[in-house]
């Protein structure tokens, strides 16, 4: 049994993951907002927004899942929120699994192309795309023990 947090529990994925997890018998700890909103089982919730988590809050868990979803209007969160979690979790030996978008995938063998680089600037949801790439590049660049997982573009 391993111990996983999902931050974000009450969205689409992270709902998802943490239900997957609970489910195959893992201890799931729901990170959320507004435990009102929460829609699956789990082992445990802990209420607090991902601006105001600490390491302590981080400490322990075999692997965290963060499936945050910035919202419209405040893409910019993803950078903020990869910053956050590279500071808390610099001294944790967590594997961090982040939902990120597909944006950052890259087209072609060289590494070259992502996806992000072909797409039209004047989608709607472009911004979301843009930031979650830059994201992914922090995240990158981290020394953390970090997945960045890519789902299809309209997951």
């Amino acid at each position: 049994m391993k111990k996983i947090a999902v931050i974000a529990t009450s969205g689409k994925a992270g709902g998802l993951i943490a239900q997957k997890a609970f489910g195959r018998g893992h201890e799931a700890t729901a990170i959320v907002r507004n435990k009102a909103r929460l829609k699956v089982e789990v082992t445990t919730i802990l209420e607090k927004d991902i601006f105001e988590l600490t390491s302590e809050d981080l400490a322990g868990f075999d692997a965290i899942v963060l499936a945050h979803r910035a919202p419209e209007g405040h893409e910019e969160d993803y950078s903020k929120v990869a910053h956050v979690m590279i500071k808390l979790l610099e001294n944790i030996d967590s594997r961090l699994i982040v939902v990120g978008g597909a944006s950052s995938l890259y087209l072609d063998e060289s590494h070259e192309k992502r996806l992000l680089d072909v797409i039209p600037t004047d989608l709607p949801y472009y911004p979301t795309l843009l930031e979650m790439a830059k994201a992914s590049l922090i995240y990158e660049a981290s020394k953390l023990n970090v997945t960045f997982f890519s789902p299809a573009e309209f997951f």
